[in-house]
């Protein structure tokens, strides 16, 4: 119950947040959900051997118990809540509850342990586990902020970069068209926009009566004047 609690199922959030596998995140709470239970099972065999323990109205069953069935409505949530997000690929309130009550129950869980430790007459192992929780805790914050630190440097190395490029921020490139050059787009005579096209873009209907610019006449044909202005030579 130890192992699942200080190291599984904190290990289980760490890829999650820090490695953003969510497959292999369902995998290692599985597995601690698995070894919960057979923990769970053996403790319940073990308290109805003594009459201290056999009524389970002690602080530690009452909190053990009602941690397991907090870890199997856990499950449900998680579950519930990939589906939906699979088929939506927009936030659950589910997967709020189930964000926030992960952390809840490993804390409880922890913290239940040392009171066990107490109600079997074994009180001498809470300072090794002290001990051994302290490491992982700082195993925990150092990856975990660690793993945010590089994030946000690969970030933004992908933004300088895209914006070496000519691009947009955030990596989209912008409109580019070759008389200004790649990367140019914002130094010729129309600014961000592309020159305008020779022709006319308004649509008319069959016999309408097409208006004519200053410059143009019917025979023009091909030979009327660019839509742009000529630079000067």
């Amino acid at each position: 119950m130890c192992l699942t609690f200080v190291v599984i199922y904190p290990l289980g959030a760490l890829i999650l947040r820090a490695l953003n596998r969510v497959i292999m995140h369902a995998v290692v709470q599985c597995i601690g959900l698995f070894l919960t239970c057979c923990a769970t099972a053996g403790g319940i065999v073990i308290s109805m051997q003594y009459n201290r323990s056999k009524h389970f109205a002690s602080a530690h069953q009452i909190i053990g118990i009602l941690l397991l069935l907090a870890l199997l409505s856990q499950l449900g949530l998680g579950i519930v809540h990939h589906r939906i997000f699979k088929r939506t690929n927009q936030p659950t309130k589910l997967g709020k509850v189930h964000r926030f009550l992960g952390p809840t129950i490993i804390f409880f869980g922890i913290i239940n342990a040392p009171i066990g430790f107490v109600f079997a007459g074994n009180p001498h192992l809470c300072l090794p586990y002290a001990v051994i929780l302290l490491l992982v805790i700082i195993v925990y914050i150092t990856v975990r902020f660690g793993a945010k630190i590089c994030c946000r440097g690969r970030q933004r190395r992908k933004q300088q970069q895209a914006a070496g490029m000519g691009g947009a921020p955030g990596g989209a490139e912008g409109y580019q068209y070759p008389q200004f050059g790649p990367g140019q787009q914002g130094q010729g005579p129309y600014g961000q926009q592309p020159p305008p096209a020779y022709g006319r873009q308004n649509s008319y209907g069959p016999g309408d009566e097409v208006p004519l610019r200053p410059y143009e006449s019917q025979s023009s044909g091909l030979a009327a004047p660019p839509a742009y202005p000529r630079p000067m030579v």
